[in-house]
């Protein structure tokens, strides 16, 4: 995370990865590693202020980051590093991360967990159902193209808080929403389906795609 909030970074601007490692059973560890993969072009700002030992290394994936505690004990373990996008880091990304443990009875491997990063846009290309622009669709905000949607058209109004109303009625004084992508006055079923789906993110946010019908795209947790 950043001072943006969510799983964003600005390119050149510290990032901070919060990681929780928990345990199940009772048998006791006589250590445990953990192995994260950064985007290459990456590099660690700091090691985490505990009793860890860290090793970095440089493969053709990017930089290997290998935790290593022996013998651990208290769980849910919390363990927090800085990294440094590149100053010309771009789009989305993938931290992959990995816990493996050895027990008495031999070593057990974790899976392998990725996290999406994705570049911080500015507030301007955000969606227009976005009202408060933090790249997230709340429940007001979807309900407020629902009720667009149920007027079977809608029109400008510069002096509600979307700039849009309900209804037939004047277009010279905006674009046409972002969810009407056919851009012809009408939210129909189709285009509030993908405004549902946008607020159904597993992440909670959404972003930009040069991919899809409305620009738009689920951000992946």
């Amino acid at each position: 995370t950043n001072e943006n909030g969510g799983d964003f970074f600005l390119p050149g601007s510290p990032i901070t990865v919060t990681l929780q490692i928990t345990k199940l059973g009772s048998d006791l560890l006589n250590s445990l590693d953990l192995t994260e993969i950064i985007p290459a072009g990456w590099s660690l700002a700091n090691s985490p202020k505990s009793d860890v030992q860290v090793v970095e290394k440089m493969e053709g994936l990017g930089l290997f980051l290998h935790f290593n505690w022996r013998a651990p004990h208290t769980f849910p373990m919390t363990l927090q590093y800085t990294l440094i996008p590149p100053a010309n880091g771009k789009n989305l990304l993938t931290i992959l991360g990995q816990v493996s443990g050895v027990l008495s009875g031999g070593t057990r491997n974790g899976e392998i967990v990725p996290t999406v990063v994705a570049e911080f846009v500015e507030e301007v290309f955000t969606h227009t159902a976005d009202l408060d622009q933090d790249w997230c669709i709340s429940l007001p905000e979807l309900l407020r193209v629902i009720q667009l949607f149920n007027s079977a058209a809608y029109h400008c109004n510069p002096d509600s808080e979307d700039g849009y109303a309900p209804g037939l009625g004047d277009f010279s004084g905006c674009l046409n929403h972002l969810a009407d992508f056919n851009a012809d006055g009408i939210i129909d079923l189709s285009e509030l389906l993908r405004v549902i789906q946008l607020y159904n993110s597993d992440s909670g946010y959404y972003y930009l795609s040069e991919r899809s019908e409305d620009g738009f795209m689920v951000l992946p947790r």
